[in-house]
């Protein structure tokens, strides 16, 4: 991330969203999962990254559908199957996987957390 450069919201969100993991990561420690932190730790992070407790929530929503996006590619990878080339890609292969039930597990929890995302904005 560092060579990446230019003034587009989407670098921004980039640079902001590392300095929170990075906050995070420090009140984690090396035994602690970040899906585990409690309300102090939050506090304590976004006061260390200069943001809201919605923030580190956000981010660390943010971070775990990530890491199941991971575990779904991963898995097709394993299998030998194509890997998208684009999000709108990403989304027609997860859907048609669910619906032949392959790698169910991973897509199952990303699908769950996709949709209570979605309601959470309605």
């Amino acid at each position: 991330m560092t060579s990446v450069t230019g003034g587009s919201e989407e670098v921004e969100k980039m640079k902001q969203m590392k300095i929170v993991l990075d906050s995070i990561a420090h009140e984690c420690g090396p035994k602690k999962g970040i899906m585990k932190l409690g309300r102090k730790e939050k506090v304590k992070a976004a006061a260390r990254s200069n943001v809201t407790t919605e923030a580190i929530n956000d981010a660390i929503s943010s971070f775990e559908r990530m890491k199941q996006m991971h575990g779904w590619l991963k898995e097709r990878k394993d299998r030998g199957a194509r890997l998208p080339v684009s999000q709108a890609e990403a989304q027609s292969m997860m859907k048609q996987d669910m619906m032949n039930g392959s790698g169910e597990a991973e897509q199952k929890k990303f699908l769950a957390s996709m949709k209570k995302k979605a309601q959470r904005r309605a």
